[in-house]
């Protein structure tokens, strides 16, 4: 399995994209400008955390693909958040999203496939924030 992200705008707060797995587009992300990870592949795997919750992995990194809300929950958790868009730098009802995507790396885990992460900015272009991301 491929899972691709495509970078489509950035700021110097927050890296909005969209999350390809094979070929079909199926949401959108949210990315930490300043602590995303750098573009390339990587591989993806499941585990679990303390409290028995379900993660998907991005392997050799502190990172995770998961529900988050915006940019700052992103930065702190290390996740790449995914959901609908609400308003820019904001995502939303992902769980569904996250859980059918869960369960699609999980069958390729059991038919021991690999799924391989793709990280893609070549056409991610600059884009000015909201002031309500500026205001303090």
């Amino acid at each position: 399995m491929i899972i691709i992200i495509n970078r489509t705008y950035k700021n110097k707060f927050y890296t909005e994209g969209l999350i390809k797995v094979n070929g079909k587009q199926i949401t959108h992300t949210i990315e930490d400008t300043l602590t995303m990870l750098p573009p390339g592949k990587y591989q993806i795997r499941l585990c679990r955390y303390k409290s028995k919750r379900r993660i998907i992995r991005i392997s050799n990194t502190s990172w995770s693909i998961g529900i988050g809300l915006s940019w700052i929950g992103s930065h702190k958790q290390h996740i790449i958040a995914i959901g609908h868009p609400l308003i820019p730098g904001v995502v939303y009802k992902a769980t569904r999203t996250y859980v059918r995507l869960f369960e699609r790396i999980e069958k390729c885990q059991a038919r021991e496939e690999q799924i391989t992460l793709v990280i893609n900015d070549s056409k991610c272009q600059p884009c000015t924030s909201s002031s309500h991301w500026t205001k303090a």
